[in-house]
């Protein structure tokens, strides 16, 4: 890991991962690691502890002031290995004036408090891949600074081409190829390997090369290279081409051996032992010894580094007797002349004779440049003497070695030879071996069949086996195979030889065979299925009695039957083709087909066939067992009904095998998904379902393997072949085997689509009503302080009243309007915005006096729309005064019109809309945890989308939110009634 600071790395890509929690609050800390246990090491600490190595660290805002600079030294110790650190948010952000700091640099994610589990789990589960990955890169980058360390390194040149350049040009050589070539690496790259070839490469090697190339294959060669020096060297070169994950050929890499003085030592070698008889030296005509062979080294036991180079009379081969006459002979033959002699050799374990010749080797002008000399030992009798004790020593070193008994006694029964495995196998001492003959160590009522087979030997029999027993020093009898052979000498019976085996394991070995023979035969028999086999004509080999039960033939009548026999002739063919590939392909086959009897009764049954191959290899047949299938072809038949019931089920229904798989779905479910039944049966239902509807219906079914009910109810939403999102209700129940094992889970769905709808819009018509009254009252109660403070326009004050409760009243008839309005299938009507944007603004104007509302708009923006639009707006309106962080909020309504489009824009400069709001936007409809902070937005974008409308939120500068409404525009009354107009 380099310089990485083990403390502060924890865990490696492959092990399971170290959570810090670092939280102020007990409770929250407990329950934080109580949440994280599943799927992490959780430890917990305090800043002023000392910490435990960790991957992963959950900071709270009230900690993270006190362990900011412990974070950034823990953090900078790990690099390059990244060490997530998520910051718990307690409060608005606006109050913590440090996090902008923090962020991207101590701090790599936030999460306001309070937060759910899934928010939690999904954001330490994005930081905890990012720690994975980051210490798996830090592996690989220390393993590539490994293999370039190595490559630099190498003992042999190494050069590395890109193949998708033209002319396949250099782009790395390591040091090896610089000493080797003298070119460095700047003047190396860029040029294709032929700079080192020269006027005297030949051509073969270089077509050699540009083929392998050429075809992407690996080659190697050896040719004449040129140095930067212009001095020529061989090069034994191999290429090889390095492919990329595709197969595509990338880059050849190329290893250069300078071989030039292997070669050169190759040339002296053949020169040597073209001309050595026995031992051979090359020698200048001056008496330098320049090679020698391995036979003449052999003789002095030495390396050949340590003689070349020597004067040939001083080397070790001769003496001060002998140094003269070699170094007359050398002379002689440098002047040309064949040189023979004798001399001794005295070695250190023995003399040698040796005849030596010095032979002048003369070059292409006549004059000697080399002289071989040679030299051949002439005492083999001494030599064979040598080789005979050599081979005596050898003999007693092998039968003290051989796990066998060995012994030889002479015509008398004496033992005149054994060897320890004899001491160690009987427990006797030699003494005790010297006074005993052979058949002492034999049990007495097995003597006369040994000495009858040894009477044979004893003959005119060269050698006997026999198999006995051996009985040792302790009573121990053990089973022994003995193999006894004459000894003779020029035809005289000097004794008997032998060698004795332990065969304990053989005969426990064929003691076991018979038991097993006998087990198989009672398998054989005891089996409820039939078992057969024939050979290759078609002849029974075996059978069991089961074949005779079913059938109703005798054992007699079988012998002269077929396999096929036993077959109905209309499924024969299919019969026979399976036994051809067993027989002909050595393949195992299973076919069904009907077992016909001998009174015609036929029987469902399935056979299985392998090829019948003895101990040798060779093919004998064919064996087989067949199974009645009754009952599994009637559960069969049954299981086609039940499916056929279930594919024209009115309810949509579908089956997941334990991996999540479909199995099963009937036709209501295929329409409702507007998929194949084809595609989904085998896939995944991720292909349908989001990553969190998949855990929600894991759960269901671990509560069901808990639950004693048997069903399980799961609401989630799917889109169906038209893209239209649909709300289904699925009772869940387990599948199981025969065994009661859980294969799976079967689903029937409800599509409760209608029933959320109307749910929803009388959410929204509640909504209404609620707005309605309380903008009405509101009013009434205004307008009411204001006559009571004593107003200087009571009569506009009561006007005011008067109206709202005008209004008011006819609530009742402009409910069902209300109800319809809100309606997606209901229909639009001009509605001038610009109008509706006015008269919402002076509502607020009259019930608030701390906010400044302000207007911007046409005289007139006619939309298509419903009346509920006027709630749209004011809900952004009270949203943005109401969730406003100072006591004189601001807010703008700026109304704008296109060509087909009128856009309204809600803009204040508060703290923003919460991160709940715009989820809601998002997702486009409430849920029970957001209805209390959601739901508001949540019915702005039910209203625009209802009329055809966009709805989107960005921020505003230099501080709050801009709420943009792009509705359809409309044409306005006048030219509805007139049919003028655009």
């Amino acid at each position: 890991m380099g310089m990485r600071d083990a403390a502060a790395v924890g865990a490696r890509s492959d092990e399971q991962l170290r959570v810090l929690v670092l939280v102020s609050h007990g409770r929250d800390r407990e329950l934080f690691a109580q949440q994280l246990a599943d799927g992490y090491d959780v430890v917990t600490a305090a800043p002023d502890e000392e910490w435990p190595a960790f991957d992963l660290c959950l900071v709270d805002s009230d900690w993270y002031p006190e362990v900011a600079t412990k974070l950034s030294g823990r953090r900078a110790a790990a690099e390059p290995v990244q060490l997530p650190v998520l910051l718990l948010l307690r409060g608005q952000a606006s109050n913590t004036p440090w996090l902008s700091d923090a962020l991207g640099v101590t701090v790599d994610d936030v999460v306001e408090l309070p937060t759910g589990k899934l928010e939690l789990d999904a954001r330490v589960a994005s930081l905890a891949r990012d720690r994975k990955m980051s210490v798996a890169l830090a592996d690989q980058r220390d393993q590539l600074r490994l293999f370039q360390r190595a490559i630099d390194e190498a003992a042999v040149g190494i050069s590395i081409t890109d193949y998708r350049q033209p002319d396949n040009p250099i782009v790395y050589v390591n040091d090896r190829f610089t000493e080797i070539t003298g070119y460095d690496e700047a003047a190396a790259t860029g040029r294709n390997c032929r700079f080192l070839q020269g006027p005297e490469t030949t051509s073969e090697p270089v077509a050699e090369l540009r083929r392998a190339i050429d075809a992407g294959e690996s080659t190697r060669v050896q040719l004449l290279n040129y140095r930067q020096d212009g001095s020529t060297f061989w090069n034994r070169l191999t290429v090889a081409p390095v492919r990329d994950e595709a197969g595509t050929i990338t880059h050849f890499v190329g290893f250069q051996e300078d071989v030039t003085e292997e070669l050169e030592r190759e040339r002296r070698y053949e020169a040597i032992l073209d001309n050595a008889d026995q031992f051979a030296s090359l020698l200048e005509p001056d008496g330098t010894l320049v090679e020698t062979n391995a036979a003449a080294l052999e003789v002095i036991d030495d390396d050949r580094e340590d003689v070349l180079g020597a004067f040939f009379p001083e080397a070790e081969w001769f003496d001060d007797n002998n140094r003269d006459v070699i170094a007359d002979a050398i002379e002689r033959a440098a002047d040309g002349e064949l040189v023979r002699g004798e001399l001794d050799v005295e070695l250190p374990d023995e003399v040698l004779t040796m005849h030596f010749t010095v032979k002048p080797v003369t070059g292409g002008d006549g004059e000697v440049n080399l002289l071989v000399a040679e030299a051949r030992d002439i005492t083999p009798l001494k030599e064979r003497e040598r080789e005979l004790r050599e081979e005596q020593a050898v003999t007693e070193a092998i039968l003290d070695a051989v796990p066998d008994v060995f012994y030889m006694f002479d015509t008398e029964g004496t033992y005149v030879r054994w060897n320890d495995r004899f001491n160690e196998v009987t427990g006797c001492t030699d003494e005790v071996i010297d006074e005993l003959g052979p058949f002492s160590f034999i049990p007495e009522p097995m003597r006369p069949r040994v000495a009858e087979e040894l009477g044979a030997v004893a003959k005119d029999q060269p050698t006997a086996t026999v198999q006995t027993e051996i009985v040792t020093l302790d009573g121990e009898r053990i089973p022994y195979e003995f193999a006894n052979a004459r000894v003779e000498v020029d035809g005289e019976l000097l004794g008997y030889a032998g060698i004795g085996r332990d065969v304990s394991d053989r005969v426990e070995r064929e003691r076991e065979l018979r038991e097993e023979r006998a087990f198989a035969e009672s398998v054989f028999e005891g089996l409820p299925d039939v078992l057969y086999a024939f050979d290759h004509q078609g002849n029974f080999l075996r059978w069991n009695e089961r074949l005779s039960d079913v059938t109703g033939y005798s054992q007699a009548e079988i012998p002269e039957m077929t396999p096929l026999d036993f077959i109905p002739e209309d499924q024969q063919a299919n019969v026979a083709e399976s036994m051809a590939r067993v027989l002909e392909r050595g393949e195992t086959v299973t076919v069904e087909s009907a077992f016909e009897t001998k009174g015609g009764e036929r029987i469902p049954y399935e056979f299985t066939g392998a090829p019948l191959v003895a101990q040798d290899g060779s093919e004998l047949g064919l064996v087989g067992i067949g199974r009645d299938i009754s009952e599994r072809k009637a559960r069969e038949r049954e299981l086609e009904r039940f499916e056929a019931i279930l594919k024209t089920a009115p309810d949509p229904v579908y089956a997941l095998d334990t991996e999540g798989r479909f199995t099963l779905v009937n036709d209501a479910m295929v329409e409702l998904l507007g998929r194949d039944r084809d595609t989904l049966v085998g896939s995944h239902a991720s292909i349908v379902l989001s990553e969190e509807q998949l855990a929600d219906g894991q759960e269901v079914v671990e509560a069901l393997t808990e639950s004693e009910s048997g069903v399980e109810t799961l609401e989630l939403e799917v889109r169906n072949g038209e893209g239209t999102l649909r709300s289904l209700e699925i009772n869940i129940t387990l599948l199981t085997d025969e065994d009661g094992e859980v294969v799976g889970r079967v689903g029937v769905c409800r599509d409760m689509t209608d029933l959320r709808q109307s749910e929803s819009r009388l959410s929204v018509f509640d909504r209404v009503l609620r707005h309605n009254l309380r903008n009405k009252m509101n009013i009434v109660l205004a307008r009411a302080a204001n006559i009571e403070a004593g107003a200087e326009d009571p009569e506009s004050q009561a006007e005011a009243i008067r109206r709202a409760g005008e209004e008011l009243l006819a609530l009742s008839d402009r409910t069902r309007e209300f109800r319809h309005s809100v309606s997606p299938e209901s229909d639009t009507e001009p509605v001038d915005v610009a109008a509706l944007v006015r008269r919402v603004a002076d509502e607020y104007r009259e019930q608030t006096t701390d906010a400044t509302i302000s207007v911007s708009a046409p005289d007139a923006a006619w939309v298509s729309g419903h009346d509920t639009l006027e709630v749209a707006l004011d809900e952004l309106i009270e949203n943005a005064i109401t969730h406003h962080d100072s006591a004189d909020p601001t807010v703008e309504l700026r109304v704008s019109v296109a060509d087909d489009r009128v856009t309204v824009a809600v803009a204040d400069d508060g703290p923003g809309i919460s991160e709940l709001e715009q989820t809601a936007l998002e997702r486009g409809h409430e849920t029970p945890l957001e209805h209390a902070t959601g739901l508001g937005l949540w019915f702005v974008r039910w209203t625009v989308t209802n009329v055809g409308g966009e709805i989107d939120i960005h921020e505003n500068e230099p501080r709050g939110s801009v709420v943009r409404l792009s509705l359809p525009r409309a044409k306005t009354s006048a030219e509805t009634v007139d049919g003028s107009g655009s």
